[in-house]
């Protein structure tokens, strides 16, 4: 074989590996997409659901009916039905007063592909420095498996996907936004006994 002859038989073998490989991860993004926008709405329905155990276990144990100090639940009926319809915002919400937070299941428009959902939160706490904060969720494959990323106020915080739904009650009841990420069992520090004289 000539060397003309090698170089294009080697560019004909470089060119089809490039296509395989981008027809590969054209696949695993559509495996990806499809995971996602099957496991975030089931991600957020669960924590509507804990939004709504959380606002009645809050309710049912106060000793005292006194006007403003109840919690309130909300939902579209979409988050009632469990009912995902591509390009329409599902919402729950909790409230007490002025304080409230909004939890969204939102859908991001992408155009290779099918809508992706992601979840945001806005809360408001009028008497706090920062009177609104911002929360996002986002699903992510690592591993052929669902991650999630919690932010909070655009900044990545170790909060357990679970733990948020009785954190926001938690936030809205004490009126405090501090609890949607701080420690809330905070270790005392080892007792120091006095030494004997």
């Amino acid at each position: 074989m000539s060397l003309t002859t090698t170089r294009i038989v080697q560019l004909a073998h470089t060119e089809s590996e490039r296509v395989a490989r981008s027809r590969s991860m054209q696949v695993e993004f559509a495996r990806r997409g499809e995971l996602i926008g099957a496991e975030v709405p089931t991600a957020y329905f669960a924590m509507t659901q804990g939004l709504m155990e959380g606002v009645n276990r809050f309710n049912e144990s106060l000793n005292v009916d006194f006007p403003g100090l109840r919690l309130h639940y909300r939902e579209t009926p979409g988050v009632t039905l469990r009912e995902v319809i591509p390009g329409h915002d599902l919402l729950a919400s909790v409230w007490r007063k002025d304080y409230r937070f909004d939890l969204i299941l939102r859908f991001m428009t992408r155009a290779t592909g099918p809508d992706l959902p992601l979840i945001e939160g806005h809360g408001i706490y009028p008497r706090k420095d920062a009177n609104r904060v911002l929360l996002r969720i986002e699903g992510w494959v690592e591993g052929g498996k669902m991650t999630y990323w919690v932010s909070l106020d655009f900044k990545r915080r170790p909060v357990p996907l679970g733990d948020l739904p009785g954190r926001i009650v938690l936030s809205v009841a004490k009126e405090d936004p501090e609890f949607l990420h701080c420690d809330l069992f905070p270790k005392a520090p080892p007792s120091q006994e006095e030494p004997e004289d």
